[in-house]
């Protein structure tokens, strides 16, 4: 009877922790159901997309009713991620377990060492100046330390850039099912200079598109572990929802801290698994 609570006890956790801070959720359940629940990571992946996919689905309409998700921005990056996405999808099953484990553990630690330089810096948000429009790409968010309404504007420049990152980290979230969020708020945030929040919720809903391209792939090629992606998808729904609340309440430096530190260890553990 445990095991069977077991997968919706995790998704809950990992569901509730990625949609607080804008990432899917995949780069904490991956390595939790292949470490220490030792299911095979081609297994692991395609259910951990779903998971994705679900947890953008449960998490999109609270960050919509605060107004915190840019769904111009998130659009044009799709373009390049979900072509990324069904990449990655596509060299699942072409690679050997050992090197997409140890893949995992780099991306792991990349993403842990960006998270740990943007809990030590100051939030990058592009304001615009005085007289200046917000753009085409630009938006408005709530400040959660003054609580007025402020507007943001976008880095257009740095958009080739941008776009071909965004397909980097499709290819990732294809391959390893980890959604490719822990990627897009570092991009967002810090290149593009969108507000944290506004940059994680529309991350979060990003999430789905890119979930459902590379999900779709896994679904024609029967890849897709259903008993135990039912299991898992009843926590991530749940905890997608409390975690959508905990993202507009708790500092967000606290936020970064915990994952950083989570990060590094699992790096740590999905690279020693490779070896």
């Amino acid at each position: 009877m445990e095991a069977q609570f077991l997968p919706i006890l995790v998704g809950f956790v990992v569901a509730m922790v990625g949609a607080s801070i804008g990432v899917g959720g995949g780069i904490l359940l991956v390595p939790i159901f292949t470490l220490w629940l030792h299911y095979p990571i081609y297994v692991v992946v395609p259910v951990s997309t779903v998971c994705v996919l679900v947890t953008s689905i449960s998490a999109t309409p609270s960050n919509e009713v605060k107004r915190l998700v840019n769904y111009r921005l998130a659009f044009i990056l799709e373009l390049s991620t979900v072509l990324g996405a069904l990449s990655g999808a596509y060299f699942l099953s072409r690679f050997k377990a050992s090197v997409i484990y140890q893949v995992f553990g780099v991306v792991a630690f990349l993403v842990a060492v960006l998270t740990l330089i943007r809990s030590f810096s100051k939030e990058k948000i592009l304001k615009p100046s005085k007289g200046q429009e917000i753009g085409i790409l630009g938006g408005w968010f709530t400040n959660s330390a003054t609580q007025i309404e402020e507007a943001y504007a976008v880095r257009e420049k740095h958009f080739p850039f941008v776009m071909g990152a965004s397909y980097v980290a499709g290819l990732f979230a294809g391959l390893l099912g980890i959604g490719g969020g822990a990627l897009k708020v570092p991009i967002l945030n810090v290149i593009l200079g969108v507000p944290f929040r506004v940059a994680a919720a529309t991350s979060t809903f990003m999430l789905g598109i890119t979930a459902a391209a590379s999900g779709f792939y896994f679904f024609i090629n029967h890849q897709i572990d259903f008993d135990l992606a039912s299991k898992v998808v009843m926590g991530v729904f749940l905890g997608g929802k409390v975690g959508a609340h905990l993202m507009r309440s708790l500092p967000v430096e606290v936020l970064k801290k915990v994952f950083t530190l989570i990060l590094f260890f699992l790096s740590f553990k999905m690279w020693s698994a490779g070896l």
